[in-house]
């Protein structure tokens, strides 16, 4: 949240240098828009390391989400600083039509990045039908041009929701969007947000000033609504999170297959979600 009044006149808690501008949630700590971007860093580094999502001197596909565009714009400017030392080869996938192309292109910029722009009929009902349809377009250009992963920015907060539904409704693929990491053949589906709550991206792209409306918007539904709320008033539970997540993905991946569209666990050879979207997929060329 942002700091005003006397609270205001309080120095950044990481730095002791420059006035703070945000208490963060997760930790309290009242931070300065520096070393909030700075710990931003840190936790992408930290998931790409000990998640191995990314190999030097590879190419990777990012994806800019059509129903949060200004997050995944400040949330690519926060990637390419965490994998700086990787002499990575970034490409850009932004979905037209869902999405103002040009403006994310004036944001992020095009020097020494590959901008791939394609245009859907899709248009998703519900979060995960997105998510599922995001991965599958990916994964289906990364062969097309021999890129080796995607990064798509979803944060810890849905992720957690994600890997919740999963459970609560006994789905495979809609648990498996809560991993790390997914495969399809040689492409790595990977979520390098997996550390960082969506909060402290949104007050990031406030303080940047990067305004992009959405031109896709999505309903929240009943169920989202009530577990964000329990999961903002409980940071602990959202990271706990993550050990249930490792240790359901190992008995889930004994009995599973994945979907060839998504990487998704499944019991078919293309999961249900997919199954529904599948003219959708196939119609990018």
């Amino acid at each position: 949240m942002f700091i005003s009044g006397e609270e205001g006149k309080r120095l950044c808690t990481a730095c002791r240098k420059r006035d703070a501008v945000y208490r963060r949630i997760s930790s309290g700590e009242v931070l300065c828009k520096l070393c909030l971007f700075r710990s931003l860093v840190k936790q992408v580094r930290k998931a790409i390391h000990y998640y191995k999502m990314v190999s030097r001197s590879s190419s990777v596909l990012y994806v800019i989400r059509p129903e949060a565009v200004a997050e995944s714009v400040i949330g690519f400017i926060i990637y390419k600083k965490a994998t700086k030392d990787f002499n990575l080869v970034y490409n850009v996938l932004c979905i037209d039509k869902l999405t103002n192309c040009d403006e994310v292109k004036h944001y992020i910029g095009q020097n020494n990045v590959g901008f791939i722009t394609i245009e859907s009929s899709f248009k998703p009902q519900k979060f995960v039908e997105l998510v599922k349809y995001l991965d599958a377009v990916a994964v289906k250009i990364s062969k097309k041009l021999k890129i080796n992963s995607v990064a798509v920015p979803l944060f810890r907060d849905e992720l957690s929701l994600l890997s919740l539904l999963g459970i609560l409704t006994i789905s495979r693929t809609i648990f498996s969007e809560g991993l790390p990491i997914k495969n399809v053949d040689s492409v790595k589906i990977v979520r390098p947000f997996f550390y960082v709550i969506s909060t402290d991206v949104a007050m990031l792209k406030v303080l940047e000033g990067v305004d992009i409306d959405s031109q896709f918007l999505m309903e929240c539904d009943s169920f989202t609504q009530k577990a964000k709320k329990i999961l903002f008033n409980s940071v602990e539970l959202m990271y706990s999170n993550v050990k249930t997540v490792e240790l359901m993905q190992s008995y889930i991946f004994g009995i599973s297959t994945r979907c060839k569209y998504c990487g998704a666990f499944s019991l078919n050879e293309v999961c249900e979600i997919c199954s529904r979207l599948s003219q959708y997929i196939d119609e990018v060329n």
